[in-house]
């Protein structure tokens, strides 16, 4: 008998000591202002937004730490409360979907959007183990924590600026990395802004895209950048030129499409100059690898392309360029066997090359002329060689002429 009350005291006392080691500071599930949690006066969790719109709610419930997801009206503060007061985001909250189970991070963007000021927030630990294996749940004092996208330099990294604008302008985007229990903030990039910053977003450009941003036949549209520096493709240097790049691919094929939109119209002798010189140049770096790399530029005057092709140990990487307008085009495959002439012609369609590569007087005559000048020297020279024996001849008087005149 005395060894039963013995212990029914001890299960007592021990469930005295739980109902009493969870403590916390809002007084339950107050949305509006954030608590935190408390175990044997330790600190365990602390209210954080799981999304935008939603709060994570922690609570104690018969000495026992419980949480749950609550959705906030007028949008949750980064700080870990419900917002009060209607505003900007009460009507973005209306349809807003729950979270899932647990969410470790959330890029308000969506992702890489430069285009939309966003903040990554998480639940940071102080703990290196973040969650206990077993029951999946924090073991450690976490907080929220956020970055927000944000206006800057190159150069000046931490330089957070309201807005900015020219060629060294641009934004730090952040964005979460990894996955399920792994999944964090990632590390923040730099994306040129051609048309200005304003509050950590790009300004949206004022013309538009010369990039087919859709899926052409087998290639699968991926994503577009855009950047101010135009020295990449042939070295033009041009203030208010934009660079677009973009990224296609499907089950044997990947595509790198790279066009640099000018201010003026580009000069074509330049552009096919440029192109001889800096292929002659990659011609020079393929041949030091040895006898299993290759390099050729060919005249498609079919398409009016120059089109360079390199193959590197059994790769082989394919580019057709031409000028349209005021447009530099590259189109970079790299492939198995052949480029797809249907992806080429789906660019040429939108950009039609301004090029004229078919055979032509003129065209002999600007590709060869050097050789045409030599070749003119050398019969100028015989004629004239020619010439100057025949008088020689007429001249000299022969010995018969000589003798009757004696």
């Amino acid at each position: 008998m005395k060894k039963s009350l013995g212990i029914v005291l001890i299960l007592f006392l021990c469930c005295s000591l739980v109902s009493a080691a969870c403590t916390e500071s809002d007084n339950g599930k107050d949305y509006f202002n954030r608590g935190e949690i408390y175990i044997n006066s330790n600190p365990a969790n602390i209210d954080w937004c799981a999304t935008v719109c939603h709060i994570k709610e922690f609570y104690c419930e018969n000495g026992i730490n419980k949480s749950l997801y609550y959705k906030c009206p007028n949008g949750c503060d980064i700080n870990g409360y419900c917002i009060k007061n209607p505003g900007n985001m009460t009507e973005y909250c209306k349809d807003f979907p729950s979270p899932p189970e647990d969410v470790l991070c959330l890029d308000t963007d969506g992702g890489e959007n430069i285009y939309v000021a966003g903040s990554v927030i998480t639940k940071e630990p102080y703990s290196k183990s973040m969650r206990d294996p077993q029951t999946k749940q924090w073991v450690s004092y976490g907080k929220t924590f956020a970055r927000d996208d944000f206006c800057g330099t190159r150069e000046e990294i931490w330089a957070d600026i309201r807005q900015c604008s020219g060629n060294n302008c641009g934004v730090y985007e952040y964005t979460c990395s990894g996955e399920g229990e792994y999944m964090q903030p990632g590390e923040q990039v730099y994306y040129s802004c051609p048309f200005g910053c304003n509050d950590g977003a790009c300004n949206k450009p004022t013309k538009p895209s010369p990039i087919i941003e859709a899926d052409i036949g087998n290639a699968k549209y991926s994503s577009t950048r855009l950047d101010t520096i135009c020295q990449t493709i042939l070295g033009f240097v041009d203030a208010g030129c934009v660079y677009y790049t973009a990224n296609y691919q499907g089950e044997d094929i990947y595509v790198s499409v790279r066009i640099e939109d000018h201010v003026k119209k580009v000069d074509e002798k330049q552009y096919i100059d440029s192109i001889e010189e800096s292929t002659t140049r990659v011609k020079a770096k393929v041949a030091a690898y040895g006898l299993d790399a290759s390099a050729k530029l060919i005249k498609n005057s079919d398409k009016n392309v120059f089109i360079f092709d390199r193959q590197f140990e059994g790769k082989r990487n394919t580019a057709y360029m031409w000028l349209s307008d005021n447009k530099i085009l590259e189109l970079e495959f790299q492939i198995r066997d052949e480029a797809d002439e249907s992806f080429v012609d789906a660019y040429l369609n939108k950009h039609p090359s301004d090029l004229n590569l078919s055979f032509s007087f003129y065209s002999l005559i600007s590709d060869y002329w050097i050789y045409l000048v030599i070749f003119g020297f050398v019969i100028v020279v015989i004629i004239i060689s020619f010439i100057i024996v025949v008088l020689s001849k007429k001249k000299t008087p022969t010995t018969s002429s000589a003798n009757k005149n004696k």
